[in-house]
């Protein structure tokens, strides 16, 4: 059996191999696909690897503190233990306390976190205040693994973070200074959906995304690859098993297939309708975003919604024919949502609801989700 030369377990012919992808010796590796191809576990036993040979601390990231559970953190070690000897087995040791702060070192001996020496990993909540995040230092450093960077959001209580690619870039301008080798990041998800923050930031259009793809780019200094693994034939047989039908259940399809589920129901129109206006524009970081409505009902003859949502470039006569709603206000709790103002924006969260908004892509749809997350009921 070939060796994995990022690991020191023997790897198989049939489950991901994250070296091959690594070779590609871009800043960030974006690597969605379906479950059970053994991307985690490679993933967790990489600081190993490099701690052993180089003494270099490895970045787990995670978005909140409350995320750093002590099951989370002890889950990692028992990962690098997993195919490891009795006799060869590492302990963790950290501060427990740590977690509700939003970074935890962990270190292999007592006496290193005594020292506060030789930390092993280091996890980090992006979502701390910045102002932390620049205040820590490491003594050397070359990767970063934030495992499921891509979230559920039909689950309400999973949110990206507000601005979270621009917290991201500060980390990364913060750690990069202590990467002799350079600072190499690994985005690891499950393929819920074609979109999120960092493809958005990165220009990677979730229309180009298929199974087996592979984008190269590049977007300001950040050297990127995406791609959507596809399974090896022999996996796939295994994860089928020997129910031939098992591929007719959606959620099947996406834990085997990696398709994303997520995005099934977004209604998806490639240019703006006849006789739609705008009526709403949302400003959320540097994006503006139309919403038109029907204006009658003379349309095109394949319209069957009400309202349309595509990208704009600002205008300032727009602030005279719109509504202009600024998301970064009511993030910072700079505004609160009249009732008003929520009883002007209710139909289009309706129009959501109920599949009566299409969107020029998908990204748009997972934008406005956003923003809606910060508007109360009614």
């Amino acid at each position: 059996m070939p060796k994995n030369n990022l690991y020191f377990n023997e790897k198989d012919d049939i489950h991901i191999n994250l070296s091959s992808y690594l070779g590609y010796d871009t800043i960030l590796l974006l690597l969605d696909s379906c479950r059970g191809t053994g991307k985690s576990f490679q993933a967790d036993n990489l600081p190993y690897n490099q701690f052993k040979k180089k003494q270099y601390t490895t970045i787990f990231l995670k978005r909140r503190p409350v995320d750093i559970t002590t099951g989370y953190i002890l889950g990692i070690r028992d990962e690098i233990n997993k195919f490891k000897s009795e006799d060869d087995q590492i302990q963790f040791y950290f501060r427990d306390g740590d977690r509700k702060e939003g970074i935890v070192d962990v270190y292999l001996t007592k006496e290193d976190l005594k020292a506060k020496d030789n930390v092993f990993i280091r996890i980090i909540a992006l979502g701390i205040s910045s102002d932390r995040i620049k205040n820590s230092k490491l003594k050397k450093v070359k990767y970063v693994i934030f495992d499921e960077y891509k979230i559920d959001t039909r689950d309400v209580r999973n949110k990206y973070l507000p601005n979270e690619f621009f917290k991201f870039q500060e980390f990364y301008s913060t750690y990069e200074r202590f990467a002799p080798e350079g600072l190499r990041c690994l985005f690891l998800g499950n393929a819920y959906s074609d979109y999120s923050p960092y493809q958005e930031a990165l220009g990677i259009n979730p229309n180009e995304i298929k199974l087996g793809c592979l984008i190269r780019g590049k977007h300001g200094k950040y050297t990127f690859t995406y791609t959507k693994y596809k399974p090896t034939e022999a996996l796939m047989n295994k994860l089928i098993g020997d129910d031939p039908n098992i591929l007719n259940d959606k959620y099947e399809r996406f834990a085997i297939l990696g398709e994303a589920i997520n995005d099934e129901n977004i209604m998806k129109y490639d240019h703006l309708p006849r006789n739609f206006v705008l009526r709403n524009v949302f400003k959320i970081s540097d994006k503006y975003i139309g919403i038109y409505k029907i204006n009658g009902s003379q349309t095109d003859n394949d319209v069957n919604f009400m309202y349309y949502a595509q990208e704009i470039q600002w205008k300032p006569e727009y602030k005279r024919i719109a509504y202009v709603f600024e998301l970064d206000d009511l993030t910072s709790g700079s505004i609160l949502p009249s009732r008003a103002l929520m009883e002007y924006l209710a139909p289009i969260k309706l129009a959501m609801n109920f599949r009566q908004i299409a969107f020029k892509d998908i990204g748009l749809y997972y934008s406005l989700q956003y923003a809606y997350n910060y508007i109360p009921e009614r």
